[in-house]
């Protein structure tokens, strides 16, 4: 941040700085959340009982990654835009595919499972949009659709991770309280608004506006949240609920 502000001051900024940071941080997400998001659901399957192992296939993963540091360093040595658009779409294709895998459906009950599942389709529609905005040069469509990105992939991402650090543990599992619930969800409605919905208006507010109210409650819901468990001891452990059964002995 104090590089990007120092650039801005100076106004060396290039022109496809947002860009080139979205899809970094979209690349990170890839490939730390494509490790933590099948681990999750496995676990969480096989600890309700089920039969199913996830499908998680790590070509696709590393495969998706290539594309989207090449689209990253073709975009950076100022090429033409088509090329790097071509490869987003090949790394939102191979993401589709490993989300395929990922039993979704088994884990629909599982709402601090399903909101990390609901982050990774940002993802994949992210890579999509910024695809189409690069092959065809729709330049004036082009800052919406990285928001599919930094709000919508990113944002959703580490809503969901980070509000698990403060979920209640009950029976060994996390329960995702209604302020998290609408937060999360207000994440999403955020980014619909801002990437298709900007020049709408409702009750004489502009979609963009909405937008802004939406993304601003989300993350005050999850602060609100975090006082409200500042003066207690940090669970541990603090992604995940502890599943052992203690033996109390009574003396």
């Amino acid at each position: 941040d104090a590089i990007l502000l120092a650039a801005h001051h100076a106004n060396m900024v290039p022109a496809n700085a947002p860009m080139l940071l979205a899809l970094v941080f979209a690349l990170v997400v890839g490939l730390l959340g494509g490790r933590i998001l099948p681990a999750l659901t496995q676990s969480r399957i096989t600890e309700l009982g089920g039969p199913l192992t996830l499908q998680h296939r790590r070509t696709p993963g590393d495969l998706a990654a290539a594309a989207v540091a090449f689209s990253v360093l073709w975009l950076a040595t100022d090429h033409t835009t088509e090329v790097a658009g071509w490869a987003l779409f090949l790394a939102c294709a191979l993401q589709a595919v490993r989300f395929a895998g990922w039993q979704s459906w088994a884990i629909r009950a599982q709402p601090d499972i399903l909101m990390l599942h609901m982050a990774w389709v940002w993802l994949v529609a992210g890579l999509g949009l910024v695809g189409v905005t690069l092959a065809w040069s729709l330049d004036s469509w082009q800052t919406a659709c990285i928001h599919a990105l930094t709000m919508g992939a990113i944002g959703s991402m580490i809503y969901a991770i980070a509000s698990r650090a403060f979920m209640p543990r009950r029976a060994g599992r996390l329960v995702v309280t209604p302020d998290l619930a609408i937060g999360f969800a207000l994440t999403s409605a955020a980014t619909l608004l801002r990437v298709f919905l900007p020049d709408c208006h409702l009750f004489g507010v502009e979609g963009l506006h909405w937008a802004a109210l939406s993304w601003t409650g989300a993350w005050a819901l999850l602060v609100c949240r975090i006082l409200f468990n500042w003066r207690r001891p940090a669970p541990f452990p603090i992604l995940s609920a502890d599943r052992r059964v203690r033996a109390h002995v009574v003396g």
